[in-house]
C-alpha cells in the first residue's frame, strides 16, 4: 500500500544580511507544495526576490500515512486572475477567489487536507497606465489567506470551497525612501495560482478527523513564531493521530492613525506557518499540537502588527495496520539582483553558503524510515 502525503506547512526565510540587517523582500513567487507522483514523492520549492538578491535554505513540512479501509485522492484548484488598485482612502488592491471541486467518494465520510500551493504574480506594461509601468512582479502583501471548507456530502460525491484573499498595498515609506529611492505600486497585478488538496475517505472504523482553528496576535518585529498552545481532541481511544493542515493565512494591522500608516502593504522576511503534533494520547483521543504562525519583518520595515491564523485537522486512524510518518524537506533557493536594484544593494553570488543561482528547487520525500507511530 502506497503511502499517502500531505503538506503541514513551511517556513521561507531569506538569509542574506546588509551591514547587520536582514533584507525582506516582495513576494512575487511562493511555492510550497508535494508532488503527486506516487514513485517519485517531491517537496517543491520556491520563491523569487523581485529586484534586490538574496538567498534561503526553504523548509517544507510533511506527513505521510498508510491505513486500510482509507483511500485517498488529489485535487487542483486552479485560479488565475488580474487584480486593480482602488486608489482611495489609500491605494489598495483586494482579491477573494473561491472555486468548488467536486470529488467522487462513494458517498463515504471524507476530509480534504492542504498538499501545499503554487502563487506566481507578474505586472504587464499594457495593463498599466502610460505614465506608471511596472515595478517588478512582486506584491507588497496586507493580507494573505487560504483555506479548505469542510466537504459536504452530495450522492456519491463530495464537494468543498477552495478560498484564496490576497489584499498588495504601498508600504508607508511608498517602496523605500521617500523622494529619494521610491518603488511604485503596479496598477494591475496577474496571478496565478494553484492549490493542492489530498483527500482521505473512510467510514468510522477506519478515519476519523476533527478541525480546529487557531490565531495569534503581536508585532511583527518579533521573531520567534507564535505558537498558542493547541490542543485537538478528537475521539478516544483511537490507536493513531496525526495533525495537517486546511488553511493559513496573515493580516497586517493598521498601526498608527495618520494617512502614513494607513499603507498596510510590507516587505517580508520571514513566513512560517505549521503544525507538528507533539504528543498524541490514544486513550484521551487527543494531540498536543505546535502551530508556529510567524510573519517577520526586520527593523528596517515600519513596524506594525500582524494577525495570523491556522486551520489544522486531526486525523485519527483506528486500524491496527495504519502507520504514519512526519518529517521536514531542505530546499535551496538563490537569486542576483536585477538591473533595476540600486547600485549600494547589488548583490552577485554563489558558493557553498548560498547555493547555485535558482528561484527553484524540488527535494525528494521518503516515510521509509522507521515510522513515528
Amino acid at each position: 500500500m502506497d503511502p499517502v502525503f500531505f503538506w503541514r506547512g513551511f517556513r521561507h526565510e531569506w538569509l542574506r544580511e546588509v551591514m547587520g540587517f536582514r533584507l525582506p523582500h516582495r513576494i512575487s513567487r511562493l511555492h510550497s507544495y508535494l508532488s503527486e507522483a506516487v514513485d517519485d514523492p517531491r517537496f517543491h520549492f520556491a520563491q523569487s526576490t523581485g529586484v534586490d538578491g538574496n538567498y534561503m535554505k526553504p523548509v517544507g513540512r510533511w506527513g505521510a500515512l498508510v491505513s486500510p479501509g482509507v483511500t485517498t485522492q488529489r485535487a487542483t484548484a486552479a485560479f488565475q486572475w488580474r487584480d486593480a488598485i482602488d486608489p482611495l482612502p489609500v491605494p489598495i488592491a483586494r482579491s477573494r477567489q473561491s472555486k468548488t471541486l467536486r470529488i467522487p467518494t462513494g458517498g463515504v465520510p471524507t476530509e480534504v487536507l492542504l498538499a501545499g500551493i503554487r502563487l506566481d504574480t507578474k505586472c504587464c506594461d499594457e495593463h498599466q497606465s502610460p505614465d506608471n509601468p511596472c515595478n517588478s512582479n512582486g506584491l507588497w502583501p496586507c493580507h494573505l489567506a487560504v483555506r479548505l471548507e469542510p466537504p459536504v456530502r452530495d450522492g456519491d460525491h463530495h464537494v468543498f470551497e477552495v478560498v484564496v484573499e490576497i489584499d498588495r498595498a504601498w508600504t508607508p515609506t511608498r517602496g523605500g525612501v521617500p523622494f529619494v529611492e521610491e518603488k511604485p505600486l503596479n496598477e494591475k497585478l496577474d496571478f496565478d495560482l494553484e492549490v493542492f488538496v489530498t483527500a482521505l475517505s473512510g467510514d468510522d472504523q477506519h478515519l476519523r478527523t476533527k478541525r480546529q482553528e487557531s490565531r495569534a496576535v503581536g508585532s511583527a518585529r518579533r521573531r520567534a513564531p507564535r505558537t498558542t498552545g493547541l490542543e485537538l481532541q478528537g475521539t478516544p481511544n483511537t490507536r493513531l493521530g496525526t495533525v495537517g493542515l486546511t488553511g493559513f493565512g496573515f493580516t497586517f494591522v493598521q498601526s498608527g492613525r495618520t494617512r502614513f500608516h494607513e499603507h498596510r502593504g510590507r516587505y517580508l522576511t520571514t513566513l512560517d506557518f505549521g503544525v507538528d503534533a507533539l504528543r498524541y494520547d490514544p486513550l484521551r483521543g487527543r494531540a498536543r499540537v505546535s502551530d508556529p504562525q510567524s510573519v517577520w519583518i526586520p527593523r528596517t520595515v515600519i513596524g506594525t502588527d500582524v494577525e495570523t491564523e491556522l486551520h489544522s485537522v486531526l486525523v485519527q486512524l483506528p486500524h491496527r495496520e495504519a502507520r504514519t510518518w512526519t518529517g521536514e524537506a531542505v530546499g535551496s533557493l538563490c537569486a542576483h539582483s536585477s538591473d533595476q536594484a540600486p547600485f549600494f544593494s547589488r548583490w552577485k553570488k554563489t558558493g557553498a553558503r548560498v547555493g547555485p543561482v535558482r528561484t527553484e528547487d524540488s527535494v525528494p520525500v521518503s516515510p521509509f524510515s522507521p515510522p513515528l507511530s
